[in-house]
């Protein structure tokens, strides 16, 4: 059987190979030697748009291999429950793993005790100011005009205290509003463009101006970190029929040959679901894609170790402490 893979501009052939469970080899011979290694050449200048994905049938040739090689059927149902994990739920791999480990690899039930942290974490009040802002941007927009800091209110900058000059003094120190927080800042504390979310009568997608603090918001990630967890409160309600399964380590899982006999990790790997809809990773700032070797600066792995709900107001303040 073959499948068509759209190419991002993220994918690498190892990361696809490992997405459906085939060799890269295997790529090379349904597409060609120098298209797989030269995946993106070939996306942008000899416009490949697709990679045809020779996929094992799951009651000949993944029989054969779990025959074979049963550890490596094992690692590839790993594979993907960790993927489909970390797609669903927006977050990095070792979040999902653990989330995996704490559910005895169940997808179902590692989903669900995620909302069900996430649900018991949003019923708290964010104690920091700046997560209070950050979500009121996101539900609201940026504040109108009339809700900004009055300028004869401050007499010195909001971040560096310097005094502002009088208006008549064209090379002094003079006041600039910042647009997330509405906020007195002098120039040098609000030399900064942000575009912000695009909610509210004054949503634009011109950046505008934001002071330092605000600047470190990735509001991008922000933005879709929110609208993902919203999504999930609202269509996971329910436990999965299935029991609950003990807690166990990825090495324990491993060992212990979870799957339990060929036909079933057939089954198991054949039906394992694929990335949740509309996550595809390269359209997801913020968040490291799985097929890409570089991990631009300000993704989910330096930001934090994981944005889970257990510690998700920390994880969130340390977005915006290295973003």
């Amino acid at each position: 059987m073959t499948v068509l893979h759209l190419i991002g501009p993220n994918d690498t052939a190892a990361g696809i190979a490992i997405k459906y469970g085939v060799t890269v080899s295997a790529l090379k011979k349904a597409n060609g030697r120098a298209n797989v290694e030269s995946l993106q050449y070939a996306r942008l200048f000899l416009d490949l748009q697709h990679l045809k994905i020779p996929i094992p049938n799951p009651e000949g040739e993944l029989s054969e291999l779990h025959s074979a090689n049963p550890q490596m059927v094992l690692d590839l149902h790993l594979e993907k429950a960790i993927r489909t994990v970390s797609y669903r739920l927006f977050i990095n791999q070792d979040w999902a793993t653990t989330l995996l480990e704490e559910n005895g690899f169940s997808v179902d039930w590692a989903v669900f005790a995620y909302a069900q942290d996430l649900r018991s974490s949003r019923a708290k009040p964010l104690r920091d100011p700046m997560l209070q802002l950050t979500q009121k941007l996101i539900r609201e927009g940026a504040p109108l005009k009339a809700a900004w800091v009055a300028d004869e209110h401050r007499s010195c900058c909001h971040g560096c205290e310097k005094k502002f000059s009088s208006k008549w003094n064209f090379c002094g120190v003079h006041k600039h509003h910042c647009r997330s927080c509405g906020e007195v800042f002098c120039s040098t504390c609000s030399d900064n463009y942000a575009q912000l979310p695009m909610v509210g009568p004054e949503a634009t997608k011109t950046p505008v101006r934001v002071c330092n603090q605000c600047a470190r918001v990735n509001w991008e990630f922000q933005e879709k970190r929110y609208r993902v967890d919203d999504t999930l409160l609202e269509t996971v309600t329910e436990a999965p029929d299935a029991p609950k399964p003990a807690a166990t380590t990825h090495s324990e899982y491993r060992m212990g040959g979870a799957l339990a006999g060929a036909s079933s990790s057939s089954a198991a790997l054949s039906s394992m679901p694929g990335k949740h809809p509309g996550m595809d990773p390269p359209a997801y700032c913020g968040v490291p894609s799985n097929e890409s070797s570089a991990v631009a600066a300000g993704t989910a792995v330096e930001i934090n170790s994981a944005f889970g709900p257990p510690a998700y107001e920390a994880a969130l303040l340390g977005s915006m402490d290295q973003a």
